[in-house]
């Protein structure tokens, strides 16, 4: 039954259920009054809602404002989301790496992400042309072995 479905088509879905859920989250927002658009959007932050393609559960009120910026710039397709920029290159960190920073944050777990990186780069232990943002790393901690991605 699925013949003829690509893999292009599926990512397209995913864009546009994305686009419909931020269409939702901001559609009343569009047609109340100036003053009365901020107390919806607080509202609508404290609620927790299933993001398509995400475990997160909220929505902040600054995203909210870029939707509706985007939804009235572009319209719907501005509420699609941005086809990353490194498709198609390797974004797995190598072991060694996540070894390295693993190892870091274990010895010091008061380190933010970003700090835990900087100690690997000063001691040469993340080479130059590997990539390691703190966005690659969970929020508890750093992923476990094998499971972090870069842009190498």
């Amino acid at each position: 039954m699925t013949e003829g479905i690509t893999m292009k088509d599926t990512i397209n879905d995913d864009r546009k259920d994305v686009a419909l859920f931020r269409f939702a989250m901001i559609s009343e927002a569009l047609h109340l009054p100036p003053e009365e658009v901020a107390p919806y959007l607080k509202r609508q932050a404290q609620r927790e809602v299933t993001i398509p393609g995400s475990g997160r559960r909220k929505i902040a009120v600054t995203t909210m404002r870029s939707w509706i910026r985007a939804w009235r710039k572009l319209g719907f397709d501005g509420l699609m989301p941005k086809r990353r920029r490194d498709r198609g290159s390797i974004r797995k960190m190598p072991g060694d790496v996540v070894e390295t920073l693993l190892a870091i944050r274990r010895e010091n777990m008061d380190l933010s992400v970003r700090q835990v990186i900087a100690r690997a780069r000063a001691t040469d232990a993340v080479p130059d042309d590997v990539i390691v943002a703190p966005s690659m790393t969970s929020s508890d901690g750093l992923r476990p072995s094998g499971s972090g991605t870069c842009i190498a």
